[in-house]
This record gives structure tokens, sequence and C-alpha cells, in this order.
């Protein structure tokens, strides 16, 4: 049985303090040398402590071109930006901003919990993943963690913070700084058209008296809830038009990322599937059972 050792690395103004089995440590300390901090083994049963300069969380707690303090918002006062004007615009200044606002996305502004992959998969999804990001991936989330954006829930879940949110609404407004919030506005609303859904006037007020019976769900859930009500009259197919049709019957805000809402919950709920044709969606047996479980807590309230 191996030994016990304890070392301390120091790299510019990085110190990683290691302990556990002698072979064990003495690897890592050869990953660590040859590729630094951006390549810790992932496989390692050693949990690295890493303290990061002052300097560093400065950086990340202020905004070097402005001394503004920005308030924390509960309501949205502004268009939720889509991902892709979030990547042309460049909003983000450094790649822990860019976590929290794939963080901010992933759990739905802060409704959800996620995990690193989650994190990863919208640098994917966004063509923003690259060799260098890649390496300094896991330095980076514990940048965000330690600036207390983001919470660990476990070793492998987080949770984000109200600081974060926060720090998250201030970065989505720096789209509107110059005058062009108005024009990403009329994009996201142009996106979306009202379609024929088939339903007479009961069943509009139906669906209408439905929706508004649940006031707090948040937009992945709506999509939910719009999909099993509309199952009930015989519409199994759908798409962000037909949830945005039926938030209009409702007199319910729409302007949020809808393809999002839908996308998100077939890939990282399996609420929803593929349609019959493209670019349209069915609701999974699991959407249902969220459904219903949603029915059943609006009662108990």
């Amino acid at each position: 049985m191996s030994e016990v050792f304890k070392l301390k690395v120091c790299m510019g103004e990085a110190k990683v303090e290691l302990e556990g089995d002698g072979n064990l440590v003495q690897s890592i300390f050869l990953e660590l040398r040859e590729n630094g901090l951006g390549k810790l083994s992932e496989s390692s049963s050693i949990q690295p402590r890493v303290e990061l300069p002052k300097e560093d969380i400065e950086a990340l707690t202020s905004d070097s071109n402005s001394k503004e303090t920005i308030p924390q918002q509960t309501n949205l006062s502004y268009d939720l930006p889509s991902i892709d004007t979030i990547v042309i615009k460049n909003l983000p200044k450094t790649e822990a901003e860019w976590i929290l606002i794939y963080a901010f996305f992933v759990s739905d502004q802060g409704n959800e919990t996620f995990t690193e992959n989650d994190i990863r998969d919208m640098y994917h999804s966004s063509g923003r993943w690259n060799e260098s990001r890649g390496k300094n991936f896991s330095t980076n989330m514990k940048k965000a963690v330690m600036v207390d954006w983001l919470s660990s829930v476990n070793d492998s879940t987080y949770s984000l913070l109200d600081t974060g949110i926060s720090k998250a609404h201030e970065i989505l407004q720096r789209v509107a700084k110059g005058g062009p919030a108005k024009k990403v506005t009329n994009s996201i609303k142009s996106t979306y058209k009202i379609v024929e859904l088939g339903l007479d006037e009961g069943k509009r007020q139906d669906i209408k008296q439905y929706l508004l019976s649940f006031p707090t769900v948040n937009n992945m859930d709506r999509a939910v809830l719009i999909a099993y009500k509309l199952a009930q009259y015989g519409i199994t197919d759908f798409n962000e038009n037909s949830i945005f049709t039926a938030l209009r019957i409702a007199d319910l805000p729409a302007s949020y990322d809808l393809k999002a809402s839908l996308k998100n919950g077939k890939i990282k709920k399996n609420f929803f599937i593929s349609g019959d044709s493209a670019g349209m969606y069915k609701l999974h047996h699991l959407g249902e059972d969220r459904a219903k479980a949603l029915e059943n807590a609006r009662g108990n309230e």
C-alpha cells in the first residue's frame, strides 16, 4: 500500500495543495508541470485546493470599465436576448462571465440546478468550445464559485446564487448600451407567429383559464402545460409558434426564447420528443407526468 503524501505546488500566483496516494500525487504533479492548471485529472480521487491571487477575484467582481453599482433585479425590465445574439455581440468580457451566462440559461434564470456537462454543452451549441477554453474550463468554473456567482450543491451539480443572477442581468443589459436593445426586441418578436389551432371559443377560454391557474411556473413548465392541454384537444404535434399562439390566447407574456424552452425541455428533461415533421415536437410521457405533478401541486396550494 502506498504512503500518503502531501505536496504544495506554486505556479505563478496560484497555489495548489495535493494530498493522497503517493503514486497518484506524483502523477498529478507531472501533469500539472506539463499542462498547467487547465488539465487537472478528472478521474483522480484527490481534491486539489486552488488559491487564486487577489487580483483575479477583484477582476471578476468589478467591471474594469465602469464603477457603477448594478442593483439586483427581481423582474425583467428588458427583453432577454438569445444565446446567438449574446455570442454575436460578445457581451461577456471573461470566460468566467461566459460560464455565468451559460448557467443563467441552462438553469432557467436560476430556477433549476445544472452540471458542468450542461455548461460544456452550451459552449459546444454556441460554437465557442476550443482546446484553450477546454483546458481552462475547470479553473474558470472555480472562479465563478469563488466570487459567489455559482454554488456547488455536490461534486457535479451547481445552482445559481442571487449575486450571480444580478451579475448576469448586468451582462445581458450591455446589449442596451448605444441603443440596439430595441432591435433585439423586434428580432425576437418577429421570430414567432400566431397559427391556427382549430379551437372554438369554448376551448380557447378553457386553455386561458387553465394556464392562468399556474401563475408561478417557469418557461419550460409552461410549455409542458400548453402541450399537455393541446393534446387533450387532439393537437399532438406542436412547435414554438403553437406555444406562442397559446400564450397569446391566455394573454401571457411571450417575450422570451420559446425555442429554447422546447429545446431544453427535450434535451435536458426529456419532457418532449421529436414530432412527425421537422421542427415539431410531441409531449413525452415524462412531460405528461410533469404536467400532472404541476396540477397536483397547484391543488395543494
